[in-house]
């Protein structure tokens, strides 16, 4: 095989581990404490980054889709979900102190997305 014997030519494959969970995570830690101890903590905070990931993605791409059709996306404090209205819907909440701007944030608020 061109001088290469059939190891070289192997394909390297780990089991996986993504945010600190998975088969391929004690693999990886190679028995680290420290990135032990960094996969524990990214597993813990999975869900919550997952939930700002989506949540800068959404805030980043849809306002532009959905002003096309006339409609402002508004994010809800109550359950942090978005609701759609006009500016017509919107002008009396301005008004009354109830929108304010929010931007996409990353890195458990840290950075501007």
């Amino acid at each position: 095989l061109g001088g290469f014997s059939q190891d070289a030519n192997a394909v390297i494959s780990s089991k996986p581990c993504s945010a600190g969970v998975g088969e391929g995570c004690e693999d990886l830690a190679e028995g680290n404490e420290f990135i032990k101890r960094l996969q524990e903590k990214s597993a813990l905070n999975r869900e919550a980054n997952l939930r700002e990931s989506t949540m800068a993605y959404q805030m980043k791409n849809y306002p532009d889709f959905f002003a096309a059709v006339g409609k402002v996306m508004v994010k809800r404090q109550s359950d942090g979900g978005f609701s759609l209205l006009t500016e017509a819907e919107l002008e009396p909440l301005r008004k009354a102190g109830k929108i304010r701007t929010e931007s996409a944030k990353a890195f458990g608020g840290k950075v501007n997305d």
